[in-house]
């Protein structure tokens, strides 16, 4: 199924050379927008006509509505001193709507990644949203047990390892989803899941056309109390004393004041409920502490803290011509995409460059590259985590100062620690603080060159010749400096602690953030030599085919680098563990009196290779533009893990029948069917699962047991 994205419709051109813009062309976008404007520009005139003071009418009173809407956005998510801009932020609004109205009516809107241009486009295309609004589809259902279960997508004739992500929508000429047994035959073991096909602009024979676009979109903050599937404070505390009352017993709230009991985090209704039990609080102080909370929201300090306007930003200028010999297409994109929380969002850079050149009237040469740049945080923290606060847990205290937010330990137990002896003496966490000490940040660099000849041998007849060559780096740092409750958890936890004498010894873990860092790369490359057939005879018959052979590459190799301990990232300095990391066979005693080992005190290295070598053909007949047959094959072989031969290959087929109904006379009279085809095919499929064998696989460990001594392994596959 094709599914075109190209653009509207063009009614008309005005023929006139317009500097830098040229012929401007009428489309059915403008048009629309145009009317759609129109009409919002009269509905507004005749809402605000004659506003009365007193005794309004319904018009006044949707007019009024309007105008407390933008007022609340900008005052409850930009503050007070950003009013001036309600004027602005009415006429995107309105801007928006037009785009939402034009998306209605099946034109094209912008969009920031090609999977939302898709979504509800295709039958049978499930699509599931993701929270940073990307879409994953699924077209043949779950295929297999293990195996991914994505689509392949397939850009300019080549798959990628990338996402649609790594695509520039405002590049796309066509789409095409296959779903049948066909697309297993054409594109191998890896499209059991279905093939999403995209083809990219060429540049024409034309004069130099520039194109600019530019789109910004404004999101409203998520609803809170919707999101996050939790009851107000007052419910939330009288559900917690209600549970004591009626003693149910959830193992998360049992409580005993004893040195064991420390890690079972207690939430402030319950500190309160506990305090009366154990620790003297009279009913009438406990009573009066639970009220207080049922009085107390977290709600607005959430949304003015830790939540910001999402706001999408991309600007797109691609230039593109040609002449009778060659012809070229280049875009330069930028993106920036803020989320719907502080310190999380990205900035995208995109290069494109489209190249045809005619050698000889024979032979023409072809090439395709493409260079983005990804630059993101994920500081902030996600929607989901919100939910891991109460209700009345607050971020700041009335004093500015920060709240304390119950995450790990029992706030009456730490009272009891001879905490001034401890490195840190402050083990409180506040998500705010936290947020406000720590920097996560991912660099992501990729680049894919393609490059191609094709040689006219004989009428109808040429061969293709293309490789391609992809290559994607992904680079982390996530830096906690020692103000967050990781960095001073890390350091206390790791400090030795005899609760008996409260005598403190030794800190594994040195005074100082944490500097966590990694590296993932990914490569491939994809040789394809083709002979392609396509001819008509005596007007009724075209015969198309095609046989080739492809090889291809798949590398991955990543590295998780050792913990950076006691680093100060404007000082740029650090300390190692004074004494050592330990091991499985040399641990040490942490505070709660556990053996342990500090993490990150080795180099972590991955690498995978897969490679395969494919041979395939594809035949079809079309009869008087009515019938048609088809015949597909390919077999595919791997590096799979077996001495068997026969199991790294496997062969897939698949036959077709087509039968135009649109083109028969009877249905020619039918005015209300102007496209009919009915359409059959039946093959094998198949897909490319590796982490099974039908030899039993063994997995080394990569420390010493404690047991043995040795470095161990197990059975992974048998």
């Amino acid at each position: 199924m094709e599914v075109d994205i190209s653009g509207a419709k063009v009614f008309f051109t005005i023929p006139i050379d317009f500097p830098l813009f040229g012929k401007i062309q009428i489309s059915e976008t403008l048009v629309v927008s145009w009317i759609v404007m129109a009409l919002i520009t009269g509905l507004c005139i005749w809402l605000t006509r004659d506003l009365k003071i007193r005794n309004i009418s319904k018009r006044q009173a949707v007019a009024e509505m309007i105008v407390e809407t933008a007022n609340k956005f900008v005052i409850g998510n930009m503050g007070e001193k950003f009013r001036y801009l309600i004027p602005f932020v009415s006429a995107l609004f309105a801007t928006s709507v037009v785009s939402n109205l034009i998306s209605l009516i099946g034109l094209r809107s912008p969009t920031a990644d090609l999977s939302t241009a898709l979504q509800g486009l295709v039958a049978g295309m499930q699509a599931t949203e993701k929270e940073d609004g990307s879409i994953d589809f699924l077209i043949r259902g779950s295929s297999s047990l293990y195996a991914d279960k994505k689509p392949l997508l397939v850009v300019d004739g080549f798959p990628i390892q990338g996402d649609f992500s790594s695509i520039n929508p405002n590049d796309v000429e066509s789409v095409t989803v296959l779903k049948d047994a066909a697309a297993a035959s054409i594109w191998g073991a890896r499209s059991a899941n279905g093939v999403i096909v995209v083809t990219t602009k060429k540049g024409k024979k034309d004069k130099v056309q520039v194109d600019v676009q530019a789109f910004v979109r404004i999101g409203t903050n998520p609803d809170l109390e919707y999101i996050m599937n939790q009851a107000d404070s007052r419910t939330m505390v009288d559900y917690e004393m209600r549970a004591f009352e009626n003693n149910w017993k959830m193992a998360a709230w049992e409580y005993a004041p004893i040195f064991s009991k420390i890690q079972n985090s207690l939430t402030l209704a319950q500190e309160l409920y506990y305090a009366n039990k154990y620790q003297g609080l009279s009913k009438e102080e406990m009573e009066q502490g639970l009220e207080r909370l049922r009085n107390t929201s977290n709600r607005q300090q959430l949304k003015d803290y830790l939540m910001q306007t999402q706001l999408l930003q991309q600007y797109n200028v691609s230039i593109s011509g040609g002449t009778e010999r060659m012809s070229n297409y280049m875009s330069l994109m930028y993106e920036k995409n803020d989320e719907s929380t502080i310190k999380r969002g990205y900035e995208k850079f995109m290069i494109n460059y489209n190249n045809s050149y005619k050698v000889t009237k024979w032979l023409t040469a072809n090439l395709i590259t493409t260079l983005q740049r990804k630059d993101q945080e994920t500081s902030g923290v996600t929607i989901g985590e919100f939910s891991n606060l109460s209700p009345y847990e607050m971020l700041l205290n009335e004093d500015g100062s920060y709240a304390t937010n119950l995450n790990v330990y029992n706030r009456a137990e730490l009272e009891k620690l001879p905490l001034e002896k401890l490195p840190y003496s402050d083990w409180s966490y506040n998500m705010l603080r936290e947020v406000r000490g720590r920097e996560y940040k991912t660099t992501n660099t990729m680049y894919r060159v393609q490059l191609g000849l094709n040689a006219q041998i004989i009428k109808g007849l040429n061969y293709d010749m293309r490789v391609q060559y992809e290559s994607t780096s992904s680079e982390y740092k996530n830096y906690d400096s020692e103000d967050t409750f990781y960095a001073r958890n890390l350091v206390n936890s790791y400090t030795e602690y005899n609760n008996e004498t409260q005598e403190v010894g030794v800190s594994r873990i040195p005074k100082g953030g944490v500097l966590r860092s990694g590296k993932t790369e990914y490569s491939n490359y994809v040789f394809r030599n083709q002979l392609n057939y396509n001819n008509s005879f005596e007007e009724k018959h075209e015969i198309s085919a095609l046989a080739g052979i492809e090889i291809s590459q798949y590398d991955t190799e990543g590295t998780v680098n050792p913990y950076v301990y006691g680093y100060n990232k404007e000082k740029n300095t650090s300390s190692v563990p004074p004494y050592g990391y330990g091991s499985n066979v040399d641990s040490f005693k942490n505070f709660f009196g556990n053996s342990a080992t500090i993490e990150g005190g080795n180099t972590s290295y991955s690498l995978r290779c897969d490679r395969y070598v494919s041979y395939y053909t594809n035949i079809g007949y079309v009869y008087d533009g009515k019938y048609g047959a088809s015949f597909s094959a390919r077999g595919d072989g791997s590096n799979f893990v077996s001495d068997d031969p026969s199991l790294r290959w496997s062969p897939m087929w698949s036959v077709g029948a087509k039968w135009n109904i649109g083109k028969e006379e009877f249905i020619k009279d039918i005015d209300w069917i102007n496209y009919l085809n009915l359409r059959a095919t039946y093959g094998i499929n198949g897909n490319a699962e590796k982490s099974t064998s039908p030899l039993t696989l063994v997995s080394v460990g990569s420390s010493v047991n404690s047991t043995t001594g040795t470095i161990t392994g197990n059975i992974s596959s048998f």
